[in-house]
């Protein structure tokens, strides 16, 4: 796994001791990821399935708090991929009037991996992170050029009529 601003690349790799909780999500089974270790500019992450199927690796690092300007906060919205967001605050007056604020951010990776060529789906299953996409149709039987439907849950509720990007990079390399 990998994590940063420039995904898929990686400056660095994510520490172990960074991970909160690493699980593998299979239709009946749900066993923690306790074997990681770093492999280049990557987080490795190592437990093998004892049957064939479908099944969600999901990866939640520790938050983390750090004291910011206010500007360097919308910097960093904007940065992440939500410039819209940044602007809205910046309009409707959000940002702090002081010197200083306290940024918490926490960040959670989800990836759904074939064991075997046939098995029980698990695409749908939610991990119960604090921010996470569901799929609604399996993304393995989606051909190049259609839509994968998904709900998104914020602390495990729908979060309706909410824009989503797909992709990497600033939010106008998107299509």
């Amino acid at each position: 796994g990998q994590s940063g601003a420039k995904f898929p690349t990686s400056s660095g790799a994510t520490q172990p001791e960074q991970v909160a909780e690493a699980r593998i999500v299979g239709k009946s089974s749900d066993e923690k990821v306790s074997d990681l270790s770093v492999s280049g500019k990557s987080l490795r992450l190592r437990l093998k399935p004892v049957a064939a199927g479908q099944y969600v690796v999901g990866v939640a690092l520790a938050s983390r708090s750090a004291r910011t300007t206010p500007a360097r906060l919308q910097r960093y919205i904007g940065l992440e991929g939500a410039p819209e967001l940044a602007a809205r605050y910046e309009k409707d007056g959000a940002y702090p009037k002081v010197d200083s604020v306290t940024q918490i951010s926490a960040k959670f990776a989800k990836t759904i991996v074939e064991v075997g060529a046939t098995g029980p789906r698990a695409f749908d299953k939610a991990l119960g992170h604090a921010l996470e996409l569901i799929p609604l149709d399996d993304p393995a039987r989606a051909k190049v050029g259609e839509s994968v439907r998904v709900r998104l849950l914020f602390r495990g509720k729908a979060v309706p009529n909410v824009h989503l990007r797909a992709g990497w990079g600033s939010p106008s390399a998107v299509s």
